[in-house]
């Protein structure tokens, strides 16, 4: 009969008890168990021999362990459960199976069928900036873009995130990140939530004029900075990806359990995306990674009805034109003629504003002119 290395010791030091070559404590500290214990070895070994020091349980299946389920192999192989980690798999298959299922054992199994490669962490060496004490008092704010309905189809995500809590509130799919859809995913949320205190964001084209010769220049802004001078928001531009880590790993979040999130949801166009987005997914994000402020006063600041009604003015493309001696401004290949029974003020330089909406607005001064477009 074969025996393990546990009893096969036992054997010895009983026999050797028995013999009378070691005493009651020698033995007892040698197999590291209590007298009282040492003495029921004894009494087993005396009336079964060898066998009756062998645990009962011994090459035999455990009383608790459950009935044999291959669901490593029924789920972890299908196509919806692609590239999923230890920690996610063992989260969605105890949804599935109604029991736990303990990571360490899945992760073994699963680098033993090379489903699973384990890697080291990285070790970055920086020191974080703190987080805002105030509550939405400085918000981060990205886009990325990313096949996330694998289906070769990129589409680009923007995102806002509070820095003091690692919340995200708004996300909208774009095709790019120009400034029009900014502006547009812009005016929802100040519409939904007010206007934050601060915006944190990258040096974007959209947002920064990056020209060696014009990036010092206090007078040469984008329509984003005019606009965000207006509401009265502090801009802060990051100079690295580094320096918005927040929102950075907001992103990762979203490419990586967010892509198999909305796997597992069937869903196969971005309509229906950003709307299980805003309603399922972000939610449940918020509720598992999210932190708790410092302190819970809302900084942010509802619009007021000059504010929301000037907001289209406010994010406009502003160009400089003169009205010639018939009334007429040329613009875009297009031909204004300015009412005649308004007053200028002074000058006949006026700023031509186009909103995102391709909406004309023709302004001398601090008063807005009347005018129709003409087709000759």
């Amino acid at each position: 009969m074969l025996y393990d290395n546990a009893t096969m010791n036992k054997i010895i030091t009983v026999q050797k008890y028995i013999d009378k070559s070691l005493s009651i404590e020698e033995a007892a500290q040698h197999l590291h168990c209590s007298t009282r214990t040492f003495y029921r070895y004894v009494r087993s070994y005396k009336e079964h021999w060898p066998p009756g020091l062998r645990h009962g349980l011994l090459w035999r299946r455990s009383n608790n362990r459950r009935k044999k389920r291959d669901w490593l192999e029924k789920y972890a192989r299908q196509e919806r459960f692609r590239w999923f980690w230890p920690t996610l798999l063992s989260e969605k298959l105890e949804k599935i199976l109604w029991y736990p299922i303990p990571v360490e054992s899945l992760r073994r199994r699963m680098i033993e069928r090379w489903l699973w490669l384990p890697r080291k962490p990285r070790k970055i060496k920086r020191n974080p900036r703190k987080r805002k004490a105030w509550y939405w008092m400085m918000i981060q704010f990205d886009g990325s873009y990313h096949d996330r309905l694998e289906n070769g189809d990129e589409r680009c995500l923007l995102l806002w995130v509070d820095d003091a809590t690692w919340r995200c509130m708004h996300v909208k799919f774009t095709k790019n990140e120009s400034i029009e859809s900014v502006i547009s995913y812009r005016e929802e949320y100040f519409d939904i939530y007010g206007k934050p205190s601060i915006i944190y964001l990258d040096r974007h084209a959209s947002y920064k004029v990056n020209h060696r010769k014009d990036q010092f220049d206090h007078t040469t802004i984008t329509r984003f900075e005019t606009a965000m001078r207006y509401l009265g928001i502090h801009v802060i531009f990051a100079k690295s990806p580094e320096w918005k880590w927040r929102v950075e790993n907001k992103f990762k979040l979203f490419q990586d359990r967010g892509v198999k999130e909305l796997r597992l949801a069937w869903i196969c166009d971005y309509k229906n995306a950003e709307k299980h987005l805003q309603q399922v997914i972000v939610p449940q994000f918020n509720k598992r990674f999210a932190v708790k402020s410092k302190k819970t006063w809302n900084y942010h600041v509802k619009l007021t009805k000059k504010e929301k009604d000037q907001l289209e003015r406010y994010f406009a493309k502003r160009t400089k034109r003169t009205i010639d001696k018939v009334w007429i401004v040329r613009y875009q290949w297009k031909k204004y003629l300015i009412k005649k029974w308004q007053s200028l003020n002074g000058t006949r330089d006026v700023r031509v504003l186009e909103s995102h909406l391709w909406n004309i607005q023709i302004w001398n001064g601090d008063i807005q002119l009347c005018f129709e477009q003409k087709t000759w």
